[in-house]
């Protein structure tokens, strides 16, 4: 029986964006074509990617985009009062994912985001290659009342610029998404990549922007060791040249086309181990 594939693509603002596409660029370029994946899941960045990647794109066209700083022309800062809030979330809601996500969405009431969701629904249509659903395509989004993580796909009745939008509605700022007379977040607030959801996938490559581990929940890698444990799972972090590219400000779109082009060399490298896995 042949082995299916999972591609987990990561949370990580603009500048994450920039990096998994240059990276699936690379490894594309050497002839690894990641596109028919069993399930691709998109978490915030990694939705507009996942949404590419899933829908046949070429993503060497879409890495393209990033020569143009227009097309990509977005800078936000996390106010202060906000990213204490968040780093309160992850100290009261301890291991509890779903306590997490309930204090995150508490959130959106007391500091709405800056930016008309009119105005953000156009940024993510115009970042969109397409507004099909593709039938191996999930993206996560978090309830902001109960701070339950829900998986949308092509049977969930939102239509996919509302679904990535929600994956990326960071709280404070990015407006949520109401849906189902929910309102929906950022579904990268308690896990950057929500690899566990992989679980039953055979073989698994976790393209993580932000490896790092916040509060008590596990970290992209130790969602990766949980996988380790029934599959063969490779988690793929920036390197040190697209870290020095990405810098501290993920939300600065000013140097994306660089952070692609980093991207790009590391999938590169990547290749052959990439291929043996895929292999194996």
């Amino acid at each position: 029986m042949s082995k299916n594939l999972g591609i987990v693509l990561g949370g990580g603002g603009i500048t994450g964006i920039a990096w998994e596409t240059g990276i699936i660029s690379g490894l594309f370029s050497q002839g690894i074509d990641l596109k028919d994946a069993d399930k691709i899941l998109g978490t915030s960045a990694g939705s507009f990617v996942g949404a590419a990647l899933a829908s046949g794109f070429n993503m060497n066209d879409y890495m393209e985009k990033f020569k143009n700083p227009a097309a990509f022309n977005e800078f936000a800062k996390v106010r202060p009062e906000v990213a204490n809030l968040w780093i309160q979330a992850f100290r009261l809601g301890g291991k509890d994912r779903q306590a997490v996500g309930r204090l995150f969405g508490q959130i959106i009431e007391d500091y709405p985001a800056l930016t008309r969701m009119e105005e953000r629904l156009s940024i993510v249509k115009n970042r969109l290659v397409t507004t099909e659903w593709a039938s191996n395509l999930e993206i996560s989004a978090i309830n902001a009342d109960t701070g339950k993580i829900h998986f949308f796909d092509d049977h969930s009745g939102m239509s996919l610029i509302e679904g990535v939008a929600a994956s990326g509605a960071v709280p404070g700022v990015w407006p949520h998404v109401q849906f189902l007379d929910n309102d929906w977040i950022d579904g990268g607030m308690v896990s950057s990549t929500n690899a566990y959801h992989m679980q039953g996938v055979d073989v698994v490559l976790v393209f993580a922007p932000l490896p790092q581990k916040n509060g008590a929940i596990p970290s992209p890698a130790e969602e990766v060791d949980q996988l380790c444990q029934q599959a063969i799972a490779e988690l793929i972090i920036p390197d040190e040249r697209s870290r020095s590219e990405i810098g501290t400000n993920i939300y600065d779109a000013s140097n994306c086309a660089k952070i692609a082009q980093a991207g790009y060399e590391q999938g590169k490298e990547l290749a052959v181990k990439i291929q043996r896995l895929l292999e194996s």
